[in-house]
C-alpha cells in the first residue's frame, strides 16, 4: 500500500478510508509498519547528509588536484587524449547514478508521504 507502483493515489484515497476502521491487531500491525517507514526514512535522511558532507570532501580533492594537473599539463598531453575517453565514460556512468539515485529518493518520499498519512489516520 505503501508502493505508488502497486497502488495508484485513487486507489490510495480508498484504501484511506478503509483504514479508519481498522481495530485491534490489524491498526497495531499497520501502524507498526507506517512508524518503520518513517524511521527508516529518517536514518536515510542522516546517511544522505553524511555522504553529502563526503561528497564535497571528495570535489575538494578533485579540484585539488586538477589544479595541480594544469600545473604539469604540458608534460601530459599525449596521456591526456586517452583520459578524455574514459572521463566520458565516468561522466556517463556518474549520471545514470544520479538518475537512479533520484528515482529512488521520489520513491523513497512517496512512501514516507503515504505512511504519514496513514498514522494520521491511525492515531
Amino acid at each position: 500500500m505503501y508502493d505508488i507502483n502497486m497502488v495508484s493515489d485513487e486507489v490510495f484515497e480508498r484504501l484511506l478510508k478503509y483504514l479508519e476502521d481498522l481495530k485491534g491487531h490489524s491498526r497495531a500491525e499497520t501502524t507498526k509498519q507506517a512508524e518503520t517507514i518513517l524511521e527508516e526514512a529518517e536514518k536515510q535522511s542522516e546517511k544522505d547528509g553524511e555522504a553529502e558532507d563526503k561528497d564535497d570532501e571528495v570535489k575538494e580533492v578533485e579540484e585539488e588536484e586538477e589544479e595541480c594537473d594544469e600545473e604539469g599539463q604540458e608534460e601530459v598531453d599525449d596521456a591526456e587524449n586517452e583520459s578524455e575517453d574514459e572521463d566520458s565514460t565516468t561522466g556517463e556512468t556518474k549520471a545514470r547514478k544520479r538518475k537512479k539515485k533520484k528515482n529512488k529518493d521520489v520513491t523513497s518520499s512517496l512512501r514516507y508521504q503515504r505512511a504519514r498519512q496513514i498514522l494520521q489516520i491511525l492515531t
